[in-house]
């Protein structure tokens, strides 16, 4: 079972939370590693949020993520959330807790990063990266889809091993 079919079950009207996050917990998601979860979350969190920046945080708060508030502002509006089950924090900004999300922030890790990178290039219709500094690279793509254009800026470095690493991906509409 795919994350975004387990997020819809935490929404409102949706399955009881109890057998929803059993549901969750069943299927075995959320590994740290595991690069289908990561990209699911980016996609249901930053790259496609649904209505206002307070529903999504509630999303994401009931989800299998494990997710805990790190922060808040209140001008500009924004939360930081630590998801314990990926080992990423999210951060969303928008004008008002009424209002869509503006800016998304997704920091995490992966065993497999070369891998996810690739994935994410794709994802989002990426150019190749530029070589920023020792196996650290960074690129940015402005999009104009309907209804709202977006800007994607993703940045990832290996480790020594050439296949772990850690990545940052932001969002700005």
């Amino acid at each position: 079972m795919k994350l975004r079919a387990i997020l819809a079950l935490f929404r409102p009207g949706a399955l009881a939370n109890a057998a929803a996050a059993g549901l969750a917990l069943a299927a075995g998601l959320a590994r740290a590693a595991d690069n289908d979860v990561v990209l699911d979350a980016i996609d249901v969190l930053c790259a496609n949020p649904r209505g206002s920046i307070g529903e999504t945080v509630k999303l994401v708060m009931r989800s299998p993520l494990q997710a805990r508030e790190v922060a808040a502002e209140q001008k500009p509006y924004g939360r930081e959330i630590y998801l314990a089950k990926l080992g990423a924090t999210l951060t969303l900004l928008s004008k008002s807790s009424t209002a869509p999300v503006e800016q998304c922030v997704f920091v995490g890790y992966s065993d497999d990063m070369a891998g996810l990178a690739e994935r994410m290039l794709k994802t989002f219709g990426l150019p190749e990266p530029a070589v920023r500094e020792i196996d650290s690279w960074r690129v940015t793509k402005r999009k104009g889809r309907a209804p709202r254009p977006l800007t994607v800026e993703f940045e990832y470095g290996l480790q020594d091993n050439q296949k772990a690493g850690a990545f940052t991906l932001r969002i700005d509409r």
